[in-house]
């Protein structure tokens, strides 16, 4: 029985993925490193910690992760506290359909909690999600369960009365592990591979409370 709804961020609560890709990008450049679109879009949905760690290892930068997860950090918040953003269309009407069948909801992200906490109060969800799990809350990141079961006990509801909408492979991989409805949220169509999703819609206008319980 469907009793709540875990939401990823980047990607789903807002379309920021593309945004912290092009920030990303701008870093290696800056590194002197030339890395591949396939090998970057295999990172999306890990930590930043473990994201920068990887780049690291693989190409050999000299600085140290703290160092690049410090910087990349600093730059992402400042450009989140004065670009524009809007939630990701059809989100707020989603919510409100599912507040209107009691269903409790929950962030459960990978993302850095003070970007997190900017971006949900830039966009007036602070109250609405109020039950949130970062990357701070977790020691191992997706794909391991560890963030949307977290968020599941936070809730009180058990895990296989929750759905989890994820844009990413490793977070698609991670809901199925928790034994969680995985909803693969395909708004850029091609760019993850969401095969192993559960129910893949294309945004949250073909999403309702009645078509997610009817999965459950």
């Amino acid at each position: 029985m469907l009793k709540a709804v875990i939401f990823d961020m980047d990607g789903v609560i807002v379309d920021s993925d593309r945004m912290i890709y092009e920030l990303e990008r701008k870093m290696f450049d800056e590194l002197g490193i030339e890395v591949s679109a396939e090998d970057h879009l295999s990172f999306v949905g890990m930590t930043a910690q473990k994201f920068w760690a990887a780049v690291k290892e693989k190409y050999g930068i000299k600085q140290s992760v703290e160092e690049l997860l410090e910087y990349f950090v600093k730059n992402t918040y400042d450009y989140f506290e004065t670009c524009e953003i809007e939630p990701m269309e059809g989100l707020l009407a989603f919510l409100e359909n599912l507040r209107g069948h009691e269903v409790k909801v929950a962030l459960a992200s990978s993302g850095e909690p003070r970007r997190i906490g900017l971006i949900m109060k830039r966009l007036g969800l602070d109250e609405v999600f109020s039950v949130r799990v970062t990357a701070d809350d977790v020691v191992h990141g997706k794909p391991d369960p560890e963030v949307f079961l977290k968020a599941a006990e936070k809730l009180g509801i058990a895990p296989a009365d929750c759905a989890v909408i994820e844009d990413a492979k490793l977070g698609v991989d991670a809901a199925n592990s928790a034994g969680m409805l995985s909803v693969g949220f395909n708004a850029i169509p091609g760019r993850q591979d969401l095969s192993a999703a559960k129910l893949i819609v294309g945004g949250f206008a073909e999403l309702s409370y009645v078509k997610l319980a009817a999965c459950c």
